[in-house]
């Protein structure tokens, strides 16, 4: 596979929930940085590494919406999120 280096621009950024219903709650900026951190695959054991990291995501997180999205696994999930803004 070839790689390329493109470019899209970054709407939201979801974590997902497993819930019997579908809803979606914003995130406070502590709260995704608290939620991505554990997501990303880095050495965190060297501390540039680990404040490199948490520079970068609160930057992330205060230029794109964050949102927790609680969903039910079914097919009205997809009309759910095309309805979102």
């Amino acid at each position: 596979m070839a790689r390329t280096n493109e470019r899209a621009a970054v709407r939201g950024l979801c974590f997902l929930r497993k819930a019997d219903h579908f809803a979606r709650r914003r995130l406070s900026a502590s709260e995704a940085v608290a939620r991505a951190f554990p997501e990303v695959m880095l050495p965190k054991r060297d501390d540039r590494v680990t404040t490199r990291l948490l520079d970068t995501l609160a930057a992330l997180v205060a230029t794109v919406p964050t949102w927790e999205l609680a969903f039910k696994p079914e097919p009205a999930l997809w009309s759910y999120l095309d309805g979102l803004d």
